[in-house]
């Protein structure tokens, strides 16, 4: 049986090394290339952020968020509902409550904590 000789040497063994380091370094320079270039956009992604949120709470200082007699409602239907809770609580103690009493001051609890 006759064995078959190959001489060709395998695949780039016959490049001179220098080809195989030059490549390897343009290689390299191109990653550093791309990784700098995302990091320098993460960076001016960072500062759009920060001029956006610098925006936005300027213009949210602009607005009344809640008048002054709002915010008086709120508070007296947040404080009528706890109290009517208070009321409620009695009841599971013993106190004897109206039924209607009862339905408005559930609605009073409701209202309190919506607001």
């Amino acid at each position: 049986m006759a064995e078959l000789h190959d001489d060709t040497p395998p695949n780039g063994a016959d490049r001179p090394r220098s080809v195989e380091v030059e490549e390897t370094e343009g290689l390299l320079a191109r990653r550093i290339r791309r990784r700098s270039e995302r990091m320098n956009a993460d960076r001016s992604d960072v500062g759009n952020t920060a001029d956006t949120v610098r925006m936005y709470l300027k213009e949210i200082g602009r607005v009344d968020l809640l008048t002054v007699d709002d915010e008086r409602r709120l508070a007296q239907a947040i404080d009528e509902g706890n109290r009517a809770a208070v009321m409620l609580d009695a009841e599971h103690d013993g106190a004897i409550i109206d039924p209607v009493d009862h339905r408005r001051m559930m609605r009073t609890v409701t209202a309190g904590q919506r607001a």
